[in-house]
């Protein structure tokens, strides 16, 4: 499966320049404070850089001096969305009566009522899942080190929330 909807060429040209990205990213590391940009934007000539750039020095110069002496670390949680569906069913006393709706209803505004039940469902699972990333986000508060939500995504009935941590080198250890 390709992301997006790529073509499988597409990938195929990206996968190679994004390893060498990370690779490059890992050896600067190592030597120098690096800004955490995303990859992919691509330029012809040198010029062009400076010209992308040129907006970007002033908030640039404050990431790093913000991110001087940082790496950035993801703290990953994965959640099973059936057995997590399952719990909610069986917990949450508004999807509890939906469920209880459904039974007497007539075929045709029960299959209606299922859809609705199934966007509930999920919503509350995105609401569980926005609850745990806000509380592993509350505990890591304590540490000092800053932290940002990441996009909660869904891959094969798993739910996966990120959590960003800016960790001190000098406290890595921690």
């Amino acid at each position: 499966p390709t992301p997006s909807g790529a073509a499988p060429e597409e990938i195929d040209w990206i996968a190679p320049r994004a390893w060498r990205h990370h690779e490059i990213l890992r050896e600067l590391q190592a030597r120098a404070t690096v800004v955490p940009l995303k990859f992919g934007t691509l330029c012809s000539t040198f010029e062009a850089i400076r010209e992308v750039l040129r907006p970007l020095e002033a908030p640039i110069g404050d990431l790093l001096l913000q991110f001087r002496g940082k790496d950035e670390w993801t703290l990953r949680t994965l959640v099973d969305e059936d057995s997590l569906s399952a719990s909610l069913q069986e917990t949450d006393a508004e999807l509890i009566a939906w469920r209880r709706g459904l039974a007497q209803l007539p075929e045709g505004r029960a299959y209606f009522a299922r859809k609705r039940l199934q966007k509930a469902i999920a919503d509350a699972i995105d609401r569980r899942v926005d609850g745990l990333q806000a509380c592993l986000r509350q505990r890591l508060s304590g540490t000092g080190w800053p932290t940002a939500p990441a996009q909660i995504s869904h891959r094969n009935g798993i739910v996966s929330a990120d959590v960003a941590v800016l960790v001190d080198r000098s406290a890595f250890t921690e």
